[in-house]
């Protein structure tokens, strides 16, 4: 037996939709669910469906709405069931319940997954999960119930979906789903045009497909609205990823400590992409450089990230991963990479780094290198020859944007992905991804 609230207030036995008769009596299935397991005060219950006028019979009236109810409970499940499920508990009554005989729980417990996955890495994961989760909202929530318990719950359920759909869209950039976002936060923002978090990630999938004239007006419209309507100007967040835009700075880049926890949910099939963790991991006194290069959608960020995993024990010192943007209109110049990969090293900040996350304010100890370049290349040098650390160079438009960052030392290890093949790059081995499946299995 199903209890739903997010949407109508309804219950489902197998495929069976069992709705209850009038708003009262929605509203008091509704009241249970939103306690699912406590008791639910007679009292309470009466001021959600007559709000302070009750008439002087009300307490009889409830007792027949969850009678009604119950009947309806029994004719799928049997009357000791349907008692069993809507019990007499002092003060009032109380649905008892599995956490995923309720939509909202199972909500809460599928969001609360995906967050457990983002912490752990796993984007994917924690994607699907969110998505699942919102699926679950077939409308508003607590519709047709009277009026009062709607205006006291729903906005609070309503602030956990809507903050829920931010978690999911700001995990769909992460991985690389800008262009199928801009029409979807497009109405999200005229909707909730004060929510900054919308509307920062409407200007990041508007930015990274190209978009970029359309993401600064976005923050022109939201900027004019916000003086007009509040006095007031955007937050710090909106504004460095407005100077981002309106400078062409891809972020900067973060440093990865050694991973931990279980290995990217993505099994890898071919020989080849063996052979690249063998490349890497084989210390023979020369710099140990791969390419992986394939067409857009191939795999090419989701194999590097599963050979990433497997060379951790090699590399203790942890990794640095860089998004060159080399298939955007803005690829990053070699100077402003290395002078990224120091930042990183320099600050220590944890977590895998995106091009489409907006960038952290700097700190003094993180202002670009402004030495001229020689300078430049000496200190990125030093800093990496007492290290042991994989350097992922992401989405590379050439050899020119490469060379310059392939340290010398053989104690770190450069994995390169491309669209082109980058045959300039001497390189131990070059794996040219086919199609996505044909590598990867789920």
């Amino acid at each position: 037996m199903q209890f739903l609230i997010l949407g109508s207030v309804e219950m489902r036995h197998a495929r069976t939709r069992i709705r209850p008769m009038g708003r009262n009596q929605r509203t008091v299935l509704a009241m249970l669910g939103l306690h699912a397991n406590r008791p639910v005060a007679l009292t309470e219950i009466i001021e959600a469906i007559w709000a302070g006028r009750p008439p002087r019979t009300a307490a009889t009236k409830v007792h027949g709405l969850v009678s009604g109810l119950r009947k309806l409970l029994a004719d799928c499940v049997g009357r000791a069931e349907a008692n069993r499920l809507i019990a007499t508990r002092d003060p009032g009554y109380v649905l008892q319940i599995q956490p995923h005989q309720l939509d909202l729980d199972e909500f809460e417990q599928r969001w609360a997954a995906a967050r457990n996955e983002l912490r752990h890495g796993r984007a994917d994961l924690a994607g699907e999960h969110l998505h699942d989760a919102l699926a679950l909202w077939r409308g508003s929530a607590l519709l047709d119930v009277t009026d009062n318990l709607a205006a006291s719950e729903r906005p609070a359920l309503e602030e956990r979906r809507l903050t829920a759909v931010e978690e999911r869209i700001g995990i769909d950039l992460q991985l690389g789903r800008h262009a199928d976002l801009a029409s979807e936060l497009t109405t999200l923002v005229a909707a909730h045009p004060f929510r900054e978090i919308l509307r920062a990630h409407l200007m990041t999938a508007l930015w990274r497909s190209g978009r970029t004239v359309d993401a600064l007006a976005c923050f022109r419209a939201g900027q004019r609205l916000m003086s007009e309507e509040l006095g007031l100007e955007p937050g710090p967040d909106l504004r460095r990823l407005h100077l981002a835009i309106l400078t062409g700075d891809p972020a900067f880049p973060r440093y990865i400590p050694p991973p931990h926890g279980s290995p990217p949910q993505v099994a890898c099939r071919s020989t080849a992409t063996a052979a690249v963790i063998s490349a890497l991991s084989a210390y023979s006194g020369t710099p140990r450089v791969a390419v992986i290069s394939g067409e857009p959608g191939a795999g090419k960020t989701v194999v590097s990230l599963h050979v990433a995993y497997h060379l951790r024990s090699c590399f203790p010192d942890g990794q640095v991963h860089v998004e060159l943007n080399g298939s955007g209109d803005r690829p990053l110049n070699p100077r402003e990479a290395m002078s990224g990969v120091l930042q990183a090293l320099r600050s220590g900040r944890h977590g895998a780094f995106r091009s489409d996350t907006p960038p952290e304010p700097p700190t003094g100890r993180e202002e670009p290198f402004k030495g001229p370049p020689e300078e430049l290349a000496e200190a990125y040098r030093e800093a990496l020859s007492d290290r042991r650390i994989l350097i992922i160079l992401d989405n590379a438009a050439g050899a020119w944007q490469i060379e310059p960052l392939l340290p010398m030392t053989p104690n770190c290890a450069v994995l390169i992905t491309s669209r082109s093949p980058l045959e300039a790059v001497t390189a131990r081995t070059h794996l040219a991804l086919g199609s996505f499946a044909s590598y990867l299995r789920w």
